[in-house]
């Protein structure tokens, strides 16, 4: 087994795979569940997409789907499961508290602007590229996610949230996704 499997997947590779969850999460209603399951024709294309961009990942054959299936279930609940709740929370009027776990991952999406690179790594993070993603495909439900998380950070930290505008997409970005 390799030492750390989440690294096997080129930058490329890793915006792809988001690219595909985002549309199986927006066109299904949160099918994300499905594109997990192994055995699925989902799972099957997205594999099959994967080692056509990245054909040296063929020999791992039944490690690549675990380590598909894993990096897939761990984006849904990180980032996915998170803004649903941030949107159902939301659109409920604020009037219940987030669960903690959920309010973590939230933080987290909403920590770095795109395209801010991290002092470690130049690497985005999962949650910069989703932001991207939104941000080309579709923009108006970004918009009210990011309204939320500012109601959210109000609530939490009885002030406005100062990064606020580097979340919204100028009319100006040329922000394009290459990996669809």
């Amino acid at each position: 087994m390799l030492a750390n499997p989440k690294h096997i997947f080129t930058e490329a590779t890793k915006f792809r795979i988001l690219v595909v969850m985002f549309k199986h999460y927006t066109l299904e209603n949160n099918g994300i569940s499905m594109l997990a399951n192994t055995s699925s024709g989902s799972f099957q294309q997205l594999l099959g997409n994967i080692i056509v961009y990245q054909p040296d990942l063929k020999y791992l054959d039944e490690s690549l789907k675990s380590i598909l299936e894993s990096f897939v279930s761990n984006q849904n609940s990180r980032l996915f499961c998170a803004l649903a709740d941030l949107f159902e929370w939301y659109r409920a009027g604020m009037s219940y508290n987030i669960l903690q776990l959920t309010t973590k991952h939230i933080n987290s999406i909403f920590k770095r602007p795109p395209y801010e690179e991290r002092p470690y790594t130049h690497e985005l993070t999962y949650a910069q590229r989703l932001i991207m993603i939104y941000h080309v495909l579709n923009c108006e439900p970004w918009e009210t996610l990011v309204n939320a998380y500012d109601s959210l950070y109000r609530k939490m930290y009885n002030r406005s949230w100062p990064n606020k505008s580097k979340f919204l997409r100028s009319e100006g970005d040329g922000t394009s996704v290459a990996a669809t």
